[in-house]
């Protein structure tokens, strides 16, 4: 029997370019469905204050080429790298990115973690202690512009 390939979460924020509007937001949920549903990665993708946070799952040969290309998208700037590691399960494992229904904008209102998972209808999703403390973090503001986020995480 082929051994299952180990899962990798890579977590990252970054700014968004400035003048971005509505069909953008939808262009980039709507692209990355679709690259990540090919290369079975999951996730999610908030933007607040300005940034882009985005949680990717699935193999590390999958989850990196998915974050290359965003590394060289001219959509990001000043793309920080929150965490990387293994993983034993997927903490998002039926989202592309955010529940099925939802556009970008909508995905990042809520103020809180719990509300912001409250808010979503289809499977419940309850991500681990460290993707919760990540999402609440963004949510706070922790990963404004002009701050360093490494700073947030310890």
């Amino acid at each position: 029997m082929p051994e299952t390939p180990a899962l990798w979460r890579l977590v990252y924020v970054s700014d968004a370019r400035p003048g971005l509007i509505g069909k953008d937001f939808d262009e980039i949920l709507r692209s990355s469905r679709r690259r990540n549903f090919f290369l079975d990665v999951t996730g999610m993708l908030m933007f607040v204050g300005g940034r882009f946070c985005q949680i990717l799952e699935g193999t590390e040969e999958n989850v990196n080429e998915v974050f290359g290309s965003i590394e060289i998208d001219g959509r990001h700037s000043n793309v920080q790298v929150l965490e990387t590691k293994a993983i034993v399960k997927r903490s998002f494992p039926d989202w592309r990115m955010g529940p099925p229904s939802r556009t970008l904008r909508q995905f990042s209102d809520a103020s809180d973690v719990d509300n912001f998972l409250r808010g979503i209808r289809g499977p419940i999703v309850v991500p681990d202690p460290q993707v919760r403390r990540i999402m609440g973090l963004v949510l706070a503001g922790a990963f404004a512009q002009g701050k360093d986020p490494r700073g947030a995480l310890d």
